[in-house]
């Protein structure tokens, strides 16, 4: 409503950006609802998968292109820099999930780069599994947290207590890729940085 105002009224632009404001940090909010739905369904075997042929680097580069939109102007400032193949790389996945996958891996890639930096998002094939990365500049995880990273409601010692989060995003990434009949790789250097690595099957019909 206030976003409605604001297009018929004529507001300053410290007003405008109050705004805008407001209605990212709804938006984080409902993202963190819908995390907490989504572990209560896993917890009770209600997460379902509608499972369909799509070009991987088609889906990824839309997402990253809205997520460019939610960025917020001036302050610390992120780079995202996609790279995809020409030739489409088809896996057998739930849109809205891989969706759901690469969208919480670059929050996390922009949450804990909290001086800025580049974020590389790239897409490939190798053989027959389609890979999805996601390399940040950021904090990275610390040895001692390798182990619990994928646990709900973990965050690791390095993290700001300003962070906000509840610790599931990485859980629920890793159990919509592995209903994928995928897997999900960290490379962590502290202070350096983290890649992760999101590993789909490419099903040999859908060539």
């Amino acid at each position: 409503m206030l976003q409605q105002g604001a297009g018929q009224a004529h507001l300053d632009s410290r007003s405008q950006s109050q705004i805008r404001a407001i209605a990212r940090q709804a938006e984080r909010v409902n993202a963190l609802v819908g995390q907490l739905l989504d572990v209560s369904r896993l917890r009770q075997g209600q997460f379902t998968l509608d499972r369909q042929p799509l070009d991987l680097g088609a889906l990824s580069e839309q997402v990253v292109n809205e997520f460019r939109l939610t960025l917020p102007e001036g302050g610390v400032q992120h780079t995202l820099v996609f790279r995809r193949p020409d030739e489409p790389v088809l896996v057998l996945g739930d849109a809205s999930r891989l969706e759901q996958v690469l969208y919480n891996l670059l929050s996390n890639a922009v949450k804990y780069s909290p001086t800025g930096g580049t974020v590389q998002i790239r897409i490939a094939r190798q053989a027959t599994e389609a890979v999805l990365e996601v390399k940040d500049q950021g904090i990275g995880v610390p040895p001692e947290a390798e182990l619990h990273l994928f646990e709900p409601f973990f965050r690791a010692d390095n993290v700001s207590r300003q962070s906000s989060g509840f610790g599931i995003g990485l859980y629920i990434v890793r159990e919509i890729v592995e209903r994928h009949e995928g897997r999900i790789e960290a490379e962590r250097n502290e202070g350096a940085g983290s890649t992760f690595r999101v590993v789909l099957p490419i099903p040999e019909d859908i060539n």
